[in-house]
């Protein structure tokens, strides 16, 4: 879709790449908008469902993978559920309305990676989870964050940053605005990582656990 000047492997795959765990799920970024990087798969015969489409996200299938393929965009108005976004900014932009330092990092084809955010590597390096900007802005933007926040903590327990697991304790209350379908999912995926005895014991001790289940 352009080359690596306006569409990058973004997020997961770059950090677990970097940090040599398996790879999972492959995410795109693109400078493209939605309409016309479906319309130039489809051009070369990819199988591409607008999955997500309104969000900026289109899926595209081989074999038995799938890929998602997201514009580049701006959240414009949150509410902790959803967001009202509009397409386009740059890498720099797209990054800064990540999650994590250590998930918005950008790979090229070539296996050149951005760290738009600048904090990306350094927190990599020191296996340290953090939020980008102010943690509590980040958990408002997207409650069901302080969930993977300790999904990722599992990969990185030893180096807590205080600012980020504070935030996620002070806002747990919030967790009652999310779906039961939405925090399960992501109860899961903790329940499957490799740290999760001692990740839901902080979440316990934390009484973090206390608002997920008084709220599904």
């Amino acid at each position: 879709l352009g080359g690596s000047d306006k569409t990058m492997i973004v997020g997961g795959a770059v950090r677990d790449w970097l940090c040599d765990f398996p790879v999972g799920d492959i995410d795109f970024a693109t400078k493209l908008l939605p309409e016309e990087s479906m319309q130039a798969l489809l051009d070369h015969g990819f199988n591409v469902k607008p999955i997500g489409i309104d969000h900026g996200t289109i899926t595209v299938y081989k074999g038995k993978n799938s890929y998602e393929i997201t514009s580049l965009r701006k959240d414009i108005i949150t509410d902790g559920r959803h967001a009202k976004v509009i397409f386009g900014g740059t890498w720099q932009e797209d990054a800064e309305r990540r999650d994590f330092t250590v998930n918005a990092l950008y790979s090229d084809e070539y296996g050149s990676v951005l760290d738009a955010t600048g904090h990306g590597f350094r927190d990599l390096e020191g296996k340290k989870l953090k939020f980008i900007g102010s943690p509590e802005n980040r958990i408002k933007e997207d409650n069901l964050r302080i969930l993977r926040y300790f999904r990722f903590l599992s990969k990185f327990p030893i180096n807590i940053d205080k600012d980020s697991m504070a935030s996620c304790i002070k806002c747990a209350i919030n967790l009652k605005n999310l779906s039961s379908e939405r925090l399960l999912l992501e109860f899961n995926k903790i329940l499957m990582s490799e740290n999760a005895n001692l990740i839901l014991n902080i979440m316990i001790e934390n009484k973090v656990m206390t608002n997920l289940f008084s709220s599904t």
